[in-house]
C-alpha cells in the first residue's frame, strides 16, 4: 500500500509560510507633488507602515531646508511631519526634489516627492502719513516712503489726489512735488486756499510679476491655497488736511504712568497712555516709538500702548509718544530699566519648535583641536564621548549640524545639541561599509538610505529567510520522493 503524502506536504507548506519573503516598509502619502507658498513654511503629514513590525527609521534627503518631525514611532508605524524653513523670495518658482527613505530590519523603500514654491506678488509698502493743519495761504510738502519686494522702486507709480473736501472746489491744491525713486521717497505738496476739512489719497502701484508660475494649474492653487496672485497691486493711504485761520500747538493734559523713570521685571506688563486736546479742535495724531523705532500710530484725543517687556534684546527701554495736530508736535517719554536677576530667570512665553539638519561629515577631532576650531570645553566633552564609544586616536571624530526654531521665539530653550562625537572615516561614501554622513545627508544603515538611496540596502534577515526556504523546498522534495516510493 502507498503512503499518502498530503498531510506531510501540508505541514511543509505551513513551515515554508513562516519563511516567506519579508515585506518592505510602505509610505502613505496623499500625493507626490506638493505646493508651498512664498514667505511661508511647508508642512505635510505622512506615515510609514511595516507589517513585519521591525521598522527602524526614516529620513529626508537633502535635509538643509526640509526636515522630518517625528510625532509617533513604533516598530509598526512612524508618523511624521515633513516641514521646511520659511521660504524666501529666492525660493519662489523653484521645485525641490526630495527623497524619503525608510528602512526596517527586513527591507527598505523610498518615495520621491516634489515641493513647488509658488511665487506671488506682494502689494507695495507705503509709509503712514500724518494729518496736517494749515493756515490759509500756507503750503507744505509731505514726505512719503514706498518700496516693493518684486518691482524696483524706479518702476513703481506714485499718485496723489484729493478725495473729499467740505469747502468749495479749489480750497486745497494737491500735487506731486518730486521724488527720489532710487530710495523710494516722494513728496506730496498741499496748498491751502480756503478753510475746511480735506482728505488726500496717496497710492503706489507695482507692475505685477513679469511671468506666471510655470506649472499647470498653479494660478488656481496660488489663489486658493496662498490667497495671493501674480497680478499688479496697489497700496493706498489717506490723510486729512484741516485748513484754519490760526493754529496753536496741542496740549498734553494727562500721562500714565506719571513717573518717567520705571523699573520692571522680565515679562512685566506696563500700560502707557497719553491724553491731549487741541484749541482749534484739530484731529490729533499719536506716534509711539520704542527705542527709536515706530511701533504704533493712532488718532483721537487719547492713545494707549501696552508693552510686555522682554530682556531680549535690551535691558533698558525708552518709550516715547508724540502728539501732533499736523503742524505742531509735543512729546513725552518714559525710561524702563529691567531687573537683571529676573532676566536670568526669564520665562519662555513662546514655545520653540526645533528642527535640525542631518549631521555633517565626521571630522578628525585631533586636527580640529590643533587649529583651535573648537573650544577646549567642547573638545574635552567630545573626547569623553569618544572614550565611552571606544573611539581612539584618529577614529575619534566630531560632526556638527544646524538647528532652527520654526516659531522664531528668540530663545535657546530646548535647543538640541549641535555637535556630537562620531567615528572618523577619511573618505565616507556609499560603499565604505559604514553608517556615516556625507554629501549633505546621513545614512540610515551602512551605505543605505539618506544620500545613498535604498538600492544598496542589505537585508540579511530576508537573505537568511530565502536561504532557509531553498533548503526546506529541497528537503520537502526529497521527503515527497521517498514517501512516494514507500509501499
Amino acid at each position: 500500500m502507498r503512503t499518502s503524502a498530503p498531510p506531510i506536504a501540508f505541514a511543509i507548506f505551513l513551515l515554508l509560510s513562516q519563511f516567506s519573503t519579508a515585506t518592505q516598509p510602505k509610505f502613505e502619502l496623499t500625493q507626490n507633488t506638493f505646493y508651498a507658498c512664498e514667505d511661508a513654511h511647508f508642512e505635510e503629514r505622512l506615515s510609514v507602515l511595516d507589517v513585519d513590525e521591525d521598522l527602524d527609521g526614516i529620513a529626508v534627503f537633502p535635509s538643509d531646508k526640509f526636515f522630518l518631525e517625528i510625532e509617533e514611532q513604533s516598530p509598526y508605524q512612524i508618523i511624521a511631519n515633513l516641514v521646511s524653513l520659511k521660504f524666501q523670495d529666492s525660493d519662489a518658482g523653484k521645485a525641490y526634489n526630495l527623497r524619503l527613505s525608510a528602512v526596517s530590519a527586513s527591507g527598505a523603500s523610498e518615495e520621491n516627492v516634489e515641493v513647488r514654491v509658488l511665487r506671488k506678488n506682494d502689494a507695495p509698502q507705503l509709509s503712514d502719513i500724518p494729518d496736517l493743519t494749515l493756515a490759509i495761504g500756507e503750503s507744505e510738502k509731505v514726505s512719503v516712503f514706498y518700496s516693493d519686494e518684486e518691482t524696483p522702486n524706479e518702476e513703481l507709480k506714485l499718485e496723489a489726489s484729493l478725495v473729499e473736501q467740505s469747502s468749495s472746489t479749489g480750497g486745497l491744491e494737491v500735487k506731486l512735488a518730486g521724488s527720489n525713486a532710487g530710495i523710494g521717497e516722494g513728496e506730496i505738496e498741499v496748498s491751502a486756499r480756503e478753510t475746511g476739512s480735506y482728505e488726500v489719497r496717496v497710492c503706489v502701484s507695482d507692475k505685477g510679476l513679469a511671468s506666471e508660475n510655470e506649472w499647470d494649474g498653479a494660478g488656481d492653487v496660488l489663489g486658493a491655497f496662498c490667497n495671493a496672485s501674480t497680478a499688479a497691486q496697489s497700496t493706498c493711504k489717506n490723510f486729512k488736511v484741516l485748513v484754519v485761520g490760526e493754529n496753536t500747538p496741542p496740549e498734553i493734559i494727562a500721562v500714565n504712568p506719571k513717573n518717567e523713570k520705571l523699573k520692571a521685571k522680565a515679562f512685566d506688563k506696563i500700560a502707557f497712555s497719553v491724553s491731549a486736546r487741541d484749541k482749534e479742535s484739530d484731529e490729533l495724531n499719536f506716534f509711539w516709538y520704542l527705542n527709536g523705532k515706530p511701533i504704533k500710530f493712532e488718532k483721537g484725543e487719547v492713545s494707549t500702548f501696552n508693552r510686555v517687556f522682554s530682556c531680549l534684546p535690551n535691558l533698558e527701554n525708552t518709550i516715547t509718544a508724540y502728539v501732533s495736530d499736523g503742524e505742531f508736535v509735543r512729546n513725552v517719554s518714559w525710561y524702563v530699566d529691567l531687573d537683571q536677576k529676573s532676566c536670568a530667570e526669564e520665562r519662555v512665553e513662546c514655545e520653540p519648535r526645533w528642527v535640525c539638519t542631518d549631521w555633517g561629515v565626521c571630522e578628525e577631532l585631533s586636527k580640529a583641536l590643533e587649529i583651535e576650531s573648537l573650544t577646549k570645553d567642547d573638545g574635552d566633552e567630545l573626547m569623553r564621548e569618544c572614550a565611552v564609544r571606544s573611539l581612539e586616536g584618529r577614529r575619534c571624530g566630531y560632526q556638527i549640524r544646524n538647528c532652527y526654531d520654526l516659531n522664531a521665539c528668540n530663545s535657546s530653550a530646548g535647543m538640541p545639541s549641535t555637535f556630537q562625537a562620531c567615528e572618523f572615516t577619511p573618505e565616507p561614501s556609499c560603499s565604505d561599509g559604514k553608517q556615516n554622513c556625507h554629501d549633505g545627508g546621513c545614512e540610515l544603515r551602512a551605505d543605505c538610505g539618506g544620500p545613498c538611496g535604498v538600492e544598496k540596502c542589505t537585508n540579511p534577515d530576508a537573505s537568511n529567510r530565502g536561504f532557509l526556504k531553498i533548503i526546506l523546498i529541497v528537503t520537502a522534495l526529497v521527503v515527497l520522493l521517498i514517501l512516494a516510493g514507500v509501499k
